[in-house]
């Protein structure tokens, strides 16, 4: 009696749970895929262009990056249950020795934050590999935002523990750094005050360089931007020169250029791409800027070819964008420096997809 009386129990939490499902009340969890690999199978959309999925859930997947390393090509990503707020998010790697099968390697996960934003770096003097990523604790007096930087391990394949971020500011101030860029033996960042939303910071932005490692910055300066400027990337070209994109809430996208005299002295081009644009992302493809993001005006992923000699677009391009969209990495292929690789994410109802873009830059261009 007391083995049938147990199981009915079991059978009736069974039909309780199954009901509970059913009514959407199911308890909120993010997928541990660990191991699990996808394949890659794209399809032509335009002249020069393929594109595919390399991952898909139904957890809240987004704000990706992609580098090659080693031979071998990997993809990074936040997963989550939400945009803002559920359940704490996730940074989970994706690697790929052919572009093709892609495999969860890693998925690192701090019980008390949730992480964010995470890039890659690469420190191309000593070949070694770093993953800079946010975490915020969300707290009842207003959110912590606490940066990191982890170091990839070749010998063991994995991310050693992160390291966390600190620099010289005194006066109470968070920033975030949300993109660092390596260059000869100096990792910088234009990384914009915490926090913005709710009341959005409109003062300048402060571009910073490392003091004596990677994980201590000093402040360069602050920047002759306002209309409240936060997400940016850096790049220098071959004579050194910091080119600055940088998205702003209260107006369109900036585009920058300084010089190695000092980095903080920044000449601003006007208007450049005629529009708000977040996820700011580019690289240099001879005379041009290739520019992605989420264009704010219509919600869509573009990419943008900008001439840097006649400062005008050249060339746009809109992306399968869902109901959610943007936030794309970009490498060039090592093996064709005329096809790009571009990383962006798409959410549709409740199904999201980390999707490759792959770009064949002479007929594109053309």
């Amino acid at each position: 009696m007391k083995t049938i009386t147990n199981c009915f129990k079991f059978l009736t939490a069974l039909l309780f749970c199954a009901l509970y499902s059913l009514c959407g009340c199911t308890k909120e969890v993010i997928l541990n895929d660990l191991g699990n690999s996808f394949t890659y199978n794209p399809s032509r959309i335009a002249s020069g262009i393929t594109i595919g999925n390399v991952y898909h859930t139904n957890n809240f997947a987004a704000f990706t990056d992609i580098t090659y390393y080693n031979n071998a090509w990997y993809i990074v990503f936040r997963a989550g249950t939400k945009h803002v707020g559920g359940l704490n998010g996730e940074i989970k790697v994706l690697k790929s020795n052919d572009a093709i099968t892609w495999t969860v390697q890693d998925i690192i996960v701090n019980d008390t934050l949730d992480l964010r934003d995470s890039k890659f770096v690469m420190d191309s003097i000593h070949n070694n590999l770093y993953l800079n990523y946010r975490g915020i604790k969300y707290e009842a007096n207003g959110s912590k935002v606490f940066n990191f930087l982890a170091s990839y391990n070749s010998d063991i394949e994995n991310w050693n523990n992160p390291q966390l971020i600190t620099n010289d500011i005194t006066t109470g101030e968070k920033f975030v750094f949300w993109r660092f860029t390596y260059s000869k033996g100096k990792m910088y960042s234009a990384a914009y005050r915490s926090p913005i939303l709710g009341g959005y910071a409109t003062d300048n932005i402060c571009l910073f360089n490392n003091k004596t490692n990677f994980e201590t910055y000093a402040a360069i300066g602050k920047l002759d931007l306002g209309k409240s400027p936060n997400e940016a990337t850096i790049r220098f070209d071959e004579s050194d020169n910091m080119y600055f994109l940088i998205r702003r809430e209260a107006a369109h996208v900036a585009l920058g250029i300084s010089t190695p005299a000092d980095y903080t002295k920044v000449k601003w081009l006007e208007d450049p791409l005629f529009t708000r644009l977040s996820s700011p992302n580019f690289l240099f493809y001879n005379n041009k800027l290739l520019i992605c993001g989420r264009d704010q005006d219509d919600s869509q992923f573009k990419i943008f070819s900008y001439n840097l000699i006649t400062n005008k677009v050249e060339k746009k391009f809109t992306f399968p964008s869902g109901d959610e969209t943007g936030y794309g990495g970009m490498s060039f292929n090592p093996d064709n420096k005329d096809e790009l690789l571009i990383s962006y994410y798409v959410i549709n109802g409740e199904s999201s997809y980390i999707k490759l873009i792959r770009i064949n830059l002479k007929t594109f261009l053309q």
